[in-house]
């Protein structure tokens, strides 16, 4: 409300309510006193209304994917945790000579949504990849992903072995991947997300319990 406004109303009330015998100094210095506490209530107003600014919350509400240590040390980050449990089985290597071999990922997928197939790879660019603690880097074709039969509640393992799938040509002196990433993509109720785990020990000649 305006300072004019409300000199307005405190004249209208000193006239109704007696005031005529009050000498215009005196009105004069009413209306300075009521220009006063207007100003303050102002000033107060206009306090809270910036701490309240700088009080908003505006940071992002959705859920951000924690970090799992798993049993072998490595962790995993999940960004499809609400609709699919995904338990980390391995990363197995298998020699093709003296020097090198390749790795592919093993996985149980447990759908909690209505999903009956996904795929596992790379898609839309994000390709899947890995690092070795040497710094080297093992890239897929960047939308090569294999198609896997889920289905909602039931645990299922699927191994990602297809040869275009594989890391291929990691040295058998590489004993962990500093961190292997892969998309993953439900059909039906489309999702999309990446599964990123840092510190893999590859499982050299070893074979994946079913």
């Amino acid at each position: 409300m305006k300072l004019s406004q409300i000199g307005g109303i405190i004249l209208a009330s000193a006239m109704l309510f007696g005031a005529p015998a009050a000498s215009a100094q005196s009105l004069g210095g009413l209306l300075k006193k009521a220009g006063k506490v207007v100003e303050k209530v102002d000033k107060t107003l206009n306090g809270e209304q910036a701490k309240a600014k700088t009080t908003t919350i505006t940071s992002d509400t959705k859920n951000t994917p924690q970090a799992v240590t798993l049993n072998s040390g490595a962790t995993m980050v999940n960004e499809l945790e609400n609709v699919l449990d995904i338990e980390f089985l391995g990363l197995y290597g298998t020699p093709v000579n003296e020097n090198y071999g390749n790795c592919w990922i093993a996985l149980k997928v447990t759908p909690k949504i209505n999903v009956s197939k996904i795929d596992i790879g790379s898609m839309n660019g994000e390709k899947m990849m890995a690092i070795g603690k040497s710094g080297k880097l093992y890239t897929k074709y960047s939308s090569g992903s294999q198609k896997c039969d889920v289905m909602e509640g039931i645990p299922v393992i699927i191994k990602i072995d297809a040869k275009d799938h594989q890391f291929q040509d990691v040295k058998l002196s590489e004993e962990t991947m500093a961190q292997v990433k892969f998309m993953v993509y439900t059909y039906g109720d489309i999702n999309r997300g990446a599964v990123t785990l840092k510190n893999v020990p590859i499982l050299w000649n070893q074979t994946l319990e079913e």
